[in-house]
């Protein structure tokens, strides 16, 4: 028996199999197109407004890459305890140039504030403040305008937010220690418009991650 064939000369089963077989083509060159679109983008370099850096200059912020020294033990960083309070932590000695161990205290009504620290820098100052009551979220953080987000600090958890005003700009972080509350400020005095290229302390989000990290309470 003749098996009849169409008129190009090819049976419908061997149609069906041409056309699947370009239809998998396709399907394999868009599968390779996308491989190779993902890998670039995965390869991509950051943004330039994402490479922090922390090496005392006044140029822009993306010329190289944070190091912390001080993570090695080495002595760019050096210590601070307060045996009073129950804490200590690290802080980088080649970027804070002036530091004031010094405590001085304010009395409002019954609250009592105590500056520990105090370290300055041309990119912005390093505040630490004790207050001599418990730390209270809900009454401390009342009224922080741009919200608030938690944070570890070293072995204890706290509370991040930033702050500003005519004339300064903070970002501040608070946290019970014993039976007080020490609050955190990295601060900039003056309009932070005004810089220009240069990354002040309260911006630089890694450096302030880190020396956090540092703390000890006790």
């Amino acid at each position: 028996m003749i098996k009849l064939m169409s008129p190009r000369g090819f049976t419908p089963f061997a149609a069906i199999l041409i056309v699947a077989v370009i239809v998998m083509l396709v399907l394999g060159g868009a599968a390779w197109w996308y491989a190779g679109s993902a890998k670039q983008t995965l390869q991509a370099p950051l943004p330039q407004q994402m490479v922090a850096s922390r090496t005392g200059s006044t140029s822009s912020a993306s010329t190289q890459i944070v190091t912390f020294p001080g993570a090695n033990g080495t002595a760019t960083w050096k210590t601070f305890r307060d045996e009073s309070a129950g804490f200590e932590f690290q802080y980088p000695a080649d970027v804070f140039t002036e530091v004031n161990t010094f405590t001085s205290s304010k009395l409002f009504g019954s609250v009592r504030f105590t500056d520990v620290f105090q370290a300055t820098s041309s990119e912005g100052d390093l505040l630490l403040t004790v207050r001599s009551t418990p730390f209270d979220s809900k009454s401390d953080l009342l009224g922080v305008a741009d919200g608030f987000s938690t944070t570890t600090i070293g072995n204890q958890t706290g509370y991040i937010y930033s702050s500003g005003g005519i004339g300064h700009a903070a970002t501040v972080v608070m946290v019970g220690t014993r039976n007080e509350n020490l609050q955190i400020s990295f601060f900039w005095n003056g309009d932070p418009a005004k810089v220009g290229t240069k990354q002040l302390i309260y911006q630089d989000l890694p450096l302030i991650r880190h020396i956090l990290s540092t703390f000890d309470f006790f």
